[in-house]
C-alpha cells in the first residue's frame, strides 16, 4: 500500500503500487491526482478539483495506456489551469469539439475513435449532469474498444469485430462488458443515423449478440459479481485440478 504521508505531498505512489493495487477504491498521489480501481479491476486515472465552490472530476485515461509519470504531467497541466481559473474539462472539451470540427471536415468516412469521442462530446456529456459518468462513459469506450477498433473505420466494423471486444471480457468482468456491448451499440446506432455507417447494428444484443455470448443473468450473481464458467471441456484424471481457471469480476 502507498505510504500515509501529509495531504499536500506529491507522488505518493509508486510504479509498482499502481501494478500491484487491487481494492476497489481511489489512492491519491497528491496534487489532485488518483488512482482509481474500479470493481471489476480496471485502473484508470482521476483529476479531481474543485473551482467556484463545485466538485468536479476528469477522467486522464486508463493505466494500460498513460503510465504514472505521464498521468503526473497531465495533472500538472490541470492544475496550472486551475490556477489561471479556468475550468480543465470545459478546456478539454472545446478543444476537443474544434478538433473533432476539423477532423470531420477533412473526410467523409470516420474512425470509430472518432465517432466515440464525438458522440460523448455532442450527447452524452451535455445529458448527464455527473461529470462523473460522462466521464466514465468515455473511459469505458476508450480502455475496452480502441485497442482494437479505435483506428478502423465505423462502417467497416462487423460482428466479428464487436466479439473480439467483448468475448475476452464477458465471463471475467460481466457487468463491465454489458456496459461496453450497450455502449457500443449506442455509437454505432448515432453513427447510423449520421449516415456514416450502414446496414444492422453489429452491436445489438437481442436476435443478434444473445445467440454467441452468454446472457448476463445467467453468469451474473444478484451483487453483480461473476459466477464460476463450467470447466469445458470436461477434465478427468490426473493434473484436471490444475486447468481449472478462475473467474475475476
Amino acid at each position: 500500500m502507498a505510504r500515509k504521508q501529509g495531504p499536500h505531498v506529491l507522488h505518493r505512489l509508486s510504479p509498482l503500487v499502481v501494478k500491484n493495487t487491487r481494492r476497489p477504491g481511489r489512492y491519491a498521489d497528491g496534487g489532485n491526482l488518483y488512482l482509481q480501481v474500479s470493481t471489476g479491476g480496471a485502473k484508470s486515472w482521476l483529476f479531481r478539483y474543485r473551482l467556484d465552490g463545485r466538485s468536479r472530476e476528469m477522467g486522464l485515461g486508463p493505466v494500460h495506456s498513460v503510465d504514472l509519470d505521464t498521468a503526473r504531467k497531465l495533472a500538472t497541466e490541470r492544475r496550472a489551469l486551475l490556477h489561471a481559473r479556468v475550468d480543465p474539462i470545459e478546456s478539454r472539451n472545446a478543444t476537443r469539439s474544434v478538433l473533432l470540427a476539423q477532423e470531420g471536415t477533412r473526410t467523409e468516412r470516420k474512425t470509430w475513435k472518432w465517432c466515440c469521442e464525438t458522440y460523448v462530446a455532442d450527447v452524452k456529456i451535455p445529458e448527464l449532469t455527473n461529470a462523473k459518468h460522462a466521464a466514465q462513459w468515455g473511459t469505458t469506450l476508450a480502455t475496452y474498444t480502441y485497442p482494437l477498433l479505435g483506428n478502423k473505420w465505423v462502417d467497416e466494423i462487423t460482428l466479428h469485430d464487436v466479439l473480439a471486444v467483448l468475448k475476452p471480457i464477458w465471463l471475467e468482468i460481466n457487468e463491465t462488458a454489458t456496459r461496453v456491448r450497450s455502449r457500443m451499440e449506442a455509437v454505432w446506432g448515432w453513427a447510423k443515423v449520421k449516415n456514416y455507417c450502414r446496414g444492422d447494428n453489429p452491436a445489438v444484443w437481442k436476435t443478434n449478440l444473445q445467440h454467441l455470448l452468454s446472457s448476463p443473468d445467467k453468469v451474473q450473481d444478484p451483487d453483480g459479481q461473476c459466477k464460476l464458467p463450467h470447466l469445458w471441456p470436461p477434465q478427468t484424471g490426473p493434473g484436471k485440478d490444475d486447468r481449472i481457471m478462475k473467474a475475476r469480476c
